[in-house]
């Protein structure tokens, strides 16, 4: 009798131990899913962030570019505009030039006159002053 309960104790002892044995596996196994899985949710969360970063860097290129353009186009205005008020400039410093030249000229003209006019005045008194001496 006494053989048997030692025997039913190890038996008990041994289905224990095994019991404990299976439960540590199961709980390893488990603790080796739930690694991977969360392993696989880091990776998934680092390739969502990494696609996030680059959409945010080509965003901020994009801007940049569009930046970029806008300060080339106004520079480019702004040099029309300097290259317009030039032309206008030189434009009205022709137009000047070219009414000065035409007043000088019609003032010369005046005066070759006048003085065409003064010699014939000229020419007419001393005709006068010829013709009352000889009478």
């Amino acid at each position: 009798r006494e053989e048997e309960d030692r025997l039913l104790a190890e038996a008990k002892t041994e289905a224990e131990s095994v019991e404990k044995e299976r439960l540590a596996e199961n709980d390893a196994a488990e603790r080796a899913e739930s690694d991977k899985s969360e392993k696989q949710h880091i990776e998934h969360d680092m390739a969502l962030m990494a696609m996030r970063q680059r959409e945010e860097e080509d965003r901020m290129m994009a801007k940049t570019k569009a930046e970029a353009e806008l300060v080339q186009k106004g520079r480019l205005a702004v040099a029309e505009q300097a290259k317009s008020d030039w032309l206008g400039r030189e434009c009205f410093e022709r137009e000047r030039a070219l009414a000065a030249t035409r007043q000088r000229e019609e003032e010369a003209r005046l005066l070759a006159e006048s003085e065409a006019s003064d010699k014939l005045v000229d020419k007419e008194r001393l005709s006068a002053g010829s013709a009352a001496k000889q009478a």
